[in-house]
């Protein structure tokens, strides 16, 4: 079958699949997006299929069928290796560790956004500072408290040079001070919550008497007299 006839074929699948996806018929919209990605498996057209496993995962995504979805990414991504798209590998390995995130797989979830850590050039601010704020979350939360002061660092290092991202600031200061004092490193961390408090309290926030306590507790614990 030539390109174009095939393209043409697929983008009638995609549109009809989109169709049925905005109505939430989600199985049905995923059995065309995987209708038309074995069609352009069987035709070679592998940057096709890889791109039809992809939007069939979103679905599935959608719907909380997060297995699933994880599945499809997974055809996704061995294609996108196969076809050396440094692009889309990028973006399934964080597609991949948030969906296993969801899933409660921390495992699983730390090395592909570690694998997308790794080089974070070309995204928005957003994806960039999520990947390494989760993976800061993630490694806190199984008590790798130094792996997850790292990614808090550089999550920090991000959000500083934004315009406008003060909250981000503010919020990765509160988990990269909690990481430092698991981490027992805590002059680092009675550094962090007092930049933190600065911020709340320049802000006007409600949460500045949390940071006052949280700053209080530090110092006791490090032997700081009042």
């Amino acid at each position: 079958m030539e390109k174009e006839v095939l393209n043409k074929y697929l983008e009638e699948k995609y549109k009809k699949a989109e169709e049925l996806r905005a109505k939430k018929q989600f199985k049905s919209a995923t059995a065309l997006y995987h209708e038309a990605a074995a069609m352009a498996a069987a035709e070679g057209w592998f940057e096709k299929e890889l791109e039809a496993h992809y939007y069939a995962g979103l679905v599935r995504q959608e719907s909380n069928d997060l297995s699933g979805a994880i599945e499809d990414f997974q055809c996704a991504l061995e294609l996108a290796i196969q076809l050396g798209e440094s692009g889309n590998i990028q973006t399934l390995y964080i597609t991949l560790g948030f969906a296993y995130a969801g899933i409660a797989d921390n495992e699983e979830a730390v090395k592909y956004l570690a694998a997308a850590a790794n080089n974070l050039d070309g995204l928005d601010f957003e994806t960039a500072y999520s990947t390494l704020n989760t993976l800061g979350v993630l490694l806190s939360n199984e008590n790798k408290s130094l792996e997850a002061v790292q990614y808090y660092q550089k999550a920090l290092m991000l959000a500083r040079v934004q315009p406008d991202e003060l909250v981000a600031v503010a919020d990765t200061l509160a988990n990269l001070g909690i990481a430092y004092e698991k981490a027992s490193m805590l002059p680092e961390a009675i550094t962090a919550i007092e930049e933190y408090r600065k911020i709340l309290f320049e802000a006007g926030d409600t949460k500045m008497r949390e940071a006052a306590l949280l700053l209080k507790r530090l110092k006791h614990k490090a032997g700081y007299k009042d």
